[in-house]
C-alpha cells in the first residue's frame, strides 16, 4: 500500500515538474516576443508567472510529502528488520 502511494505521490511530482518546465519555456517565448503589443504580451506574462508559481508551491508541498512517505518507509524497514532479528534470537 505504501510503495503504491509512495509511486503516486513521485508520478505527481514528476508531472508537476514537466508542467512547472513547459509554463518556464512559455514565459521565455512570452519574454522574447515584448514589443508586440506591450499590453496583451505582458498580461499573458503575468498569468503564466502566476501559474508557474503555483505549481511551484504544488512541488514543495509534494516534496514534503514524499519525504513523510520515504521516513515512514525507512522506519518500517527498520522495525521488520529488528523483528526479523528477534524472530531468529527466538529460534
Amino acid at each position: 500500500m505504501r510503495m503504491q502511494a509512495e509511486r503516486t505521490m513521485l508520478a505527481k511530482k514528476q508531472e508537476s515538474e514537466l508542467q512547472s518546465q513547459r509554463v518556464v519555456e512559455k514565459l521565455e517565448v512570452e519574454k522574447g516576443e515584448v514589443g508586440k503589443n506591450d499590453e496583451e504580451q505582458q498580461k499573458k506574462i503575468k498569468e503564466l508567472q502566476e501559474e508557474l508559481a503555483s505549481i511551484q508551491e504544488d512541488l514543495e508541498l509534494q516534496n514534503g510529502m514524499v519525504n513523510v512517505l520515504n521516513s515512514k518507509h525507512m522506519t518500517t524497514n527498520d522495525e521488520l528488520q529488528d523483528a526479523k532479528k528477534e524472530a531468529v534470537v527466538v529460534r
